[in-house]
């Protein structure tokens, strides 16, 4: 059986409505990460065209790709995401120890050089 990785579109539909009722109702941005956010797109409602699906438990550790383990993140907040796993990853290898949060966030741009 093949496992797919990429969502859908009814699922991002789905769970991009879902999650966008919810938080307009808190009065929070329906980006996750922009909603725990002090930025000014804490309360911001992104359109399904600037947002991307993403897996909540990471597929490559077994995450399904279905409604359940679904969440819509702002295209940054989805691209940084999967940069500071490489970011972490590369450290790893090289046996250095990672930069605080903060710091990382600021080099999530480019690519990490040896």
């Amino acid at each position: 059986m093949l496992d797919v990785r990429v969502f859908d579109e009814a699922t991002k539909n789905a769970v991009y409505s879902k999650q966008t009722e919810e938080s307009k109702t808190k009065g929070k941005s329906n980006c996750p990460l922009c909603a725990i956010g002090h930025a000014a797109n804490n309360n911001k409602i992104w359109k399904l065209k600037e947002m991307d699906a993403d897996h909540i438990s990471a597929w490559s550790k077994g995450g399904a790709t279905d409604t359940n383990n679904c969440q819509m993140l702002c295209k940054t907040h989805n691209r940084a995401k999967g940069n500071r796993y490489f970011y972490l990853s590369k450290c790893n290898r090289l046996g250095i120890k990672p930069l605080s949060a903060r710091l990382q966030v600021r080099i999530l741009s480019g690519p990490i050089k040896k």
